[in-house]
């Protein structure tokens, strides 16, 4: 039975889905007032206890936003680092990528965000985008489509001279396998705490499964968590993993650093 999260998903997608050709929609204004609708649901209703996150990013340090859509991460991410941290935003969509240029343009942290339009994954070079013009956050990497720069992790932070990461997020539906895969340096360097949506049928629809991922992260040394609004957070399994629903998870490595230990 769908949760009254998901019916309340499913209500405002089909809201979008007919006024998505307007010209209030495509308006400067319409535009905005959906992202700050957007926003506040991602915020409020799905996100969950994000502000714990802040945990895990060390300031000074460098946090990345993979799958960044409009910023709601990325803006967060460059408060908490601070004046001398950095960000790097990747967003692959061009209508997302163009809001969360502007939104990083307005803000007081544009300095400290480099925002890259590109999907992340196992290689660099050019990928498909398949892009779901009825959902804004459904945008995923496929076998036809948009082509789109793609580049990987390890690459962009060799250009930026090899930051300290502290934190990654990871939510590109299903395809979080294929950006882990073209980040083994930074994980072995870093050990950066992993904050990745996942979603057991989009991992699947890209050539994994939640099962093979905690098993790969394990190796690496991680454990997976559940954030919690209130008390320390809770380990969980693959097998915890609701098949027929997304959910976020939080990877620490055990042989991190004292800042990445479960709040």
């Amino acid at each position: 039975m769908a949760s009254p999260k998901a019916h309340l998903q499913d209500l405002l997608l089909s809201l979008y889905r007919r006024t998505r050709q307007s010209r209030f929609l495509r308006s400067p204004l319409g535009r905005r007032l959906f992202e700050n609708a957007y926003l506040a649901y991602k915020v409020l209703l799905e996100a969950g206890p994000i502000g714990q996150l802040q945990t895990f990013v060390a300031p000074g340090s460098c946090a990345i936003d993979v799958g960044a859509n409009i910023g709601m991460f990325t803006m967060r991410f460059a408060h908490w680092v601070g004046e001398h941290g950095h960000v790097i935003a990747i967003e692959p969509e061009a209508q997302n990528f163009a809001s969360l240029r502007r939104r990083i343009d307005a803000s007081n942290h544009a300095r400290r965000i480099s925002a890259i339009q590109a999907v992340a994954a196992e290689t660099a070079g050019v990928l498909y985008l398949d892009v779901n013009p009825d959902h804004p956050g459904d945008h995923k990497l496929g076998k036809a489509g948009v082509p789109t720069a793609a580049v990987m992790l390890d690459g962009i932070l060799a250009e930026h001279g090899y930051p300290l990461v502290s934190l990654i997020k990871i939510d590109v539906q299903g395809a979080e396998m294929r950006v882990l895969a073209g980040a083994t340096h930074v994980l072995a360097r870093c050990r950066p705490a992993l904050f990745l949506e996942v979603d057991d049928a989009a991992l699947r629809r890209q050539g994994a499964s939640a099962k093979e991922l905690f098993g790969h992260l394990a190796g690496l040394g991680y454990r997976a968590y559940r954030l919690r609004r209130f008390g320390p957070a809770q380990t969980i399994a693959a097998t915890d993993i609701d098949t027929g629903n997304y959910q976020d998870v939080l990877f620490l490595n055990d042989q991190a650093s004292d800042q990445s230990k479960a709040p």
